[in-house]
């Protein structure tokens, strides 16, 4: 997961990003090894501990108009969507 990648070049640990989210050390180990689902609020608290964009990378350009207010003026470390579950994406808004 590329957020490992930013917490790296930011050197911050699980414990350090774990304060800063509020939550536990554990949670943060589950999130980054994929054994928790994240919620919009969870990603929100990811985004702020490590000022980043990770919804505003996710869509890379699937969402028409969708522009984070400081997506131009931050780095974007995260883009987990993998080009078979766009080329999905596309053909379901295709189809509607």
């Amino acid at each position: 997961m590329k957020t490992m990648q930013a917490m790296d070049k930011q050197s911050v640990t699980q414990s350090i990003l774990a304060k800063r989210m509020g939550c536990s050390q554990q949670y943060v180990s589950n999130l980054l090894k994929g054994n928790s689902n994240m919620t919009l609020e969870t990603i929100a608290r990811i985004e702020t501990a490590l000022n980043i964009d990770l919804i505003g990378s996710a869509l890379g350009g699937l969402a028409d108009g969708y522009n984070s207010a400081e997506s131009s003026s931050r780095t974007c470390y995260l883009n987990d969507v993998e080009q078979p579950a766009l080329a999905h994406f596309e053909e379901r808004t295709d189809n509607q």
